[in-house]
């Protein structure tokens, strides 16, 4: 939203903040005044999960220039590169002389199809980078969603095992703060704690200081989505390609 408020005050445009229900994507509710008449002249749709195929109608159907955030379209999109994100980490791990990293979502079972596209690419990244280094891609995760107590102990049984893993690349910091929090429980003290590592959006004097964090460019993304949409503003009917932005890479703890 930073982004966004900073990049629509340069360029002298109003923001109008809007929300679509389910009820209403269906049929059961009137429309929001910004989807059912002219009442803007463009749209920022932070939609990004189990996107209803209604929606993407409504919003083809209004007539005006639209930029999707954080999801993947075919084009006027604007989104994080997940994928790319957990290769970097991943390469950077591997020339630090790490061999031994694991992949691990606690939000969601490895069995289940997860309801954001960033899911399935921050493994895909990690899996593909390591399979180019020649390792096996580890996933602790779980076949089922478990509660915090049955994670702490799944957690605990492969952080104690005789091939646990030096470095963790987490999907948020959900997974990252119950692995810290085993480690420090049921690891010895003379034994070395695994670096974790989890992909989200802290500022910088919120970080914690038991894992690293890979900063989502949440910022960036709402500056671009706005620069994407004036020039749509200018040629709508112009299909812009993805634009997919990188990650601020941290320093790997030593």
């Amino acid at each position: 939203m930073e982004g966004i408020l900073s990049l629509t005050s340069k360029a002298d445009l109003n923001l109008v903040l809007g929300h679509v229900s389910d009820n209403q994507l269906h049929g059961k509710d009137p429309l929001p005044k910004m989807l059912s008449t002219q009442t803007c002249d463009g749209l920022l749709v932070n939609y990004n999960a189990d996107i209803p195929i209604e929606l993407e109608e409504l919003i083809n159907n209004a007539a005006i220039p639209a930029v999707w955030m954080n999801s993947r379209h075919e084009h006027n999109c604007v989104y994080p590169d997940d994928r790319k994100a957990a290769w970097t980490l991943v390469r950077r791990l591997v020339k630090s002389g790490h061999s031994r990293i694991a992949y691990a979502d606690y939000q969601i079972s490895n069995t289940k199809i997860a309801s954001h596209y960033s899911n399935a690419e921050r493994f895909a990244g990690y899996a593909a980078a390591m399979i180019k280094a020649g390792l096996e891609p580890r996933r602790v995760d779980t076949a089922e969603e478990l509660e915090h107590d049955g994670q702490l102990r799944h957690t605990a049984a492969w952080l104690t095992a005789s091939d646990a893993p030096t470095a963790v690349v987490c999907y948020s910091h959900f997974t990252a703060n119950v692995i810290v929090y085993a480690a420090s429980r049921f690891l010895r003290k003379d034994v070395q704690k695994p670096l974790v590592f989890a992909f989200d959006s802290f500022g910088k004097r919120d970080l914690p200081l038991e894992w690293t964090q890979v900063t989502i460019p949440m910022q960036r993304m709402g500056e671009e989505a706005v620069h994407l949409l004036v020039s749509l503003l200018k040629n709508p009917e112009t299909k812009n390609a993805p634009i997919a932005l990188p990650f601020e890479q941290p320093e790997i703890p030593v």
